[in-house]
């Protein structure tokens, strides 16, 4: 028989039929206290007179039972009488003493374990437990242990790294690599997406710290004469290297995940680190951002916080039960299809991601972030994670998936690509992108790079920067393939269709269309996870980068290193006081932005475009040319870029 603490004058259980027919009393300490009963949805509810929330007790015919505090949790007045600053929670370390504060509301007794030794904290207020302990502690392993209706052990939520599930290292942070370098102004932006493990996890390529941070940077390696790796990234040419999520998740033998299980929201991955030292893990991380910006490219963290990979396990739920997620009619709540929704809206899981992101940003030096299935998070999340973001950086970026998920949540507090208007500066993946251009899935031959040239109209809105679904011009993330579902390559292979080309063609509308371009990496080498759909589950065989492809589709990974080369000299035509205009020529679509004309072939057939003008053509779909003309042959599935004279 269980008792739940759901309000200050609400106990409720479910065992409603035992109790109607025996001796219920509630117990303050030693006295008895009036209650009401009313059943609810088979619920049945004990109102109490006057408001509780300690030393309560239940007698059911003469046996007591523990009260658990559930939905208490829940109400404003419980975040008004425990809210506090959390700057001052975590360990705080100097030489001559470390400072442990922990926020445990509703725990009776809460200890730090360091070093395997027990050590009792001050209960000061607001549910805050302090302990000061002197000495010198740098690197010791330490955890919480509170107690409740029993003990619970946990690595602390706020630790700048955690050794594993159970224990965080007491961190001095004087002691990181506190060299920042500062990449080149860049003229636009373009997203590149990669995971370190998949990056460096090709066999046939002699990394020598395959599936790590320091992977990423390697130097001088090649294959079969080619440059891959790091010299194959930093030639490209992209503004922002999104690395899928590097803060620690569960990784075992059942499933790959990529990251989107995570176990913690505060440390990073241990499995990335080649040393065993924590400070120089730390650095290994600090290092691969510094070498990425000395090569011009920005570094955008993909951050899991919509969800955690075991409940009962997370540090967080450790520390307080039930308030850091959503609950429905007595259940958790499911919006993200992973068994569990964070209760982002609540003030301390808000305050918490705020000041874990701003961690990152001057501790790490990050310059954007993207959230995984942003749309279950609340807006005032984002916005202020947004803000405090910026006011660092001001060039930060801030997008997600603003798919709309889950019932919990109202609509109207989503942050999602419907309330687009209320997240200035937030961009979203836009489906409709890449769905217009490559169908929904992978047999769907509805699609614009078919040569379903029916969908011109739709086309035109997402070259324009699908303002018509009431975005401004950058809150478009512009892609056709990211980690989840099958690759391009896999859904043309399906069809007698020209690969190479399409590929070709597809790249050059994510490119060229107005908002930001999101590449998914070896697309451009014609990436292919063997037909999987959803690789998640899927081992590296499956989902690592076949740096082979890259030399044997070095065709097309050329031609998108020259499309980015063409965005940049063509960044005035992005600007947004510019207007589009459209040309309709048979199954050719012309885009139009003063004199600059692209023209665009989704068909199998060529096509020539004569109006009785000049043109200068700088690119085609051979890439860079120069050729002054009065006809502009446009090969299937190709795009032509031409000044008109």
């Amino acid at each position: 028989m269980i008792f739940y603490l759901d309000d200050y004058r609400l106990i409720q259980t479910k065992d409603t039929a035992e109790i109607a027919n025996g001796d219920l009393a509630i117990f303050v300490d030693d006295k008895k206290i009036d209650y009401e009963l009313k059943l609810v949805d088979n619920n049945l509810e004990i109102l109490l007179k006057e408001d509780y929330k300690e030393n309560l007790k239940v007698y059911f015919n003469g046996t007591n039972y523990p009260i658990l505090p559930r939905f208490i949790t829940h109400t404003r007045r419980f975040e008004e009488e425990y809210r506090i600053d959390l700057k001052q929670l975590g360990s705080f370390y100097n030489k001559e003493k470390t400072i442990f504060r922990l926020w445990s509301p509703l725990s009776l007794k809460a200890y730090v374990v360091l070093n395997d030794k027990e050590y009792k904290m001050d209960y000061l207020s607001g549910g805050l437990y302090e302990l000061v302990i002197e000495g010198d502690f740098d690197l010791s392993l330490y955890h919480y242990k509170v107690l409740r209706d029993k003990y619970y052990e946990f690595n602390d939520p706020f630790s700048i790294l955690n050794k594993d599930n159970n224990n965080s290292y007491v961190i001095d942070i004087n002691k990181l690599l506190s060299e920042r370098i500062h990449p080149e102004d860049y003229k636009n932006i373009s997203i590149y997406e990669t995971s370190v493990r998949d990056f460096s996890s090709d066999k046939n390529v002699s990394f020598k710290y395959p599936k790590k941070f320091l992977g990423l940077i390697e130097e001088g390696l090649k294959l079969d004469g080619q440059e891959v790796g790091f010299d194959y990234l930093k030639g490209l040419g992209i503004s922002h290297l999104q690395l899928m999520p590097v803060f620690s998740f569960d990784l075992d033998s059942s499933d790959y995940n990529w990251g989107y299980n995570p176990t913690s929201f505060n440390s990073l991955e241990n499995s990335y680190f080649v040393s065993e030292n924590p400070y120089e893990q730390l650095n290994e991380f600090i290092l691969m951002i510094n070498t990425l910006h000395k090569n011009n490219i920005r570094v955008n963290l993909d951050v899991v916080y919509n969800h955690v990979y075991r409940v009962n396990e997370f540090n967080l739920e450790k520390m307080l039960p039930y308030y850091f997620f959503r609950y429905k009619d007595g259940k958790i709540g499911n919006a993200s299809y992973c068994g569990n929704e964070t209760r982002s809206e609540a003030y301390f899981l808000h305050e918490y991601l705020k000041l874990l992101c701003k961690r990152f940003v001057k501790l790490f030096d990050i310059d954007g972030l993207r959230f995984d299935i942003m749309g279950i998070l609340d807006i005032d999340t984002i916005n202020d994670i947004k803000q405090t973001c910026k006011s660092i950086k001001p060039d930060f970026l801030i997008y997600g998936e603003g798919w709309d998920m889950g019932d919990i949540l109202i609509d109207s507090k989503k942050a999602m690509m419907a309330n687009c208007k209320e997240l200035k500066n937030v961009a979203f993946f836009n489906d409709v992108f890449r769905n217009t251009l490559r169908g929904r899935d992978i047999n769907d031959a509805d699609a614009y790079l078919l040569g379903k040239t029916e969908l011109k109209e739709n086309v035109k809105n997402l070259l324009s920067g699908s303002l018509n679904m009431g975005f401004d011009l950058n809150q478009s993330i512009n892609y056709v393939e990211c980690h989840d579902n099958f690759t391009l390559y896999d859904k043309l292979s399906r069809y007698d269709i020209d690969i190479i080309n399409v590929t070709k063609l597809a790249l050059a509308l994510t490119i060229l269309s107005r908002g930001l371009p999101f590449i998914h990496s070896g697309i451009e080498f014609l990436r292919t996870k063997k037909g999987i759909d959803n690789s998640y589950n899927c081992d590296d065989d499956i989902n690592l980068i076949d740096w082979q492809r890259k030399n044997k589709y070095i065709e097309v990974s050329e031609y998108f290193k020259a499309l980015l080369r063409l965005r940049k000299s063509l960044n005035y035509y992005f600007n947004d006081d510019l207007q589009v205009e459209f040309i309709d020529y048979y199954e050719v679509l012309i885009y139009k932005v003063e004199n600059l004309y692209i023209f665009i072939n989704p068909c199998i057939f060529k096509h020539i475009y004569v109006d009785g003008n000049e043109y200068e053509i700088i690119f085609n779909t051979n890439g860079f040319t120069k050729i002054v003309t009065d006809g502009i042959n446009i090969d299937a599935f190709s795009i032509v870029v031409a000044y008109k004279r």
